[in-house]
């Protein structure tokens, strides 16, 4: 899996998700419309991030909660 952080307005083409802030969730989704969004409140602890890491180590789809 690569990593790249970007900040929100220069979100690369062609990503397929984005963790973001929950503030920042709407301007990453215009941003990137084809991604997927995971906002998140406390990136430690957060539920949605959770979520996403049992996805990518169980091989499952990532899914938006946005």
């Amino acid at each position: 899996i690569a990593v790249q952080h970007s900040p929100v307005g220069q979100i690369p083409p062609g990503v397929d998700v984005i963790v973001v802030h929950r503030s920042l969730s709407n301007q990453a989704h215009s941003a990137a419309p084809d991604a997927v969004v995971v906002p998140f409140t406390m990136f430690f602890n957060d539920p949605a991030v959770k979520q996403l890491v049992a996805a990518l180590k169980a091989g499952e789809p990532v899914v938006s909660v946005y």
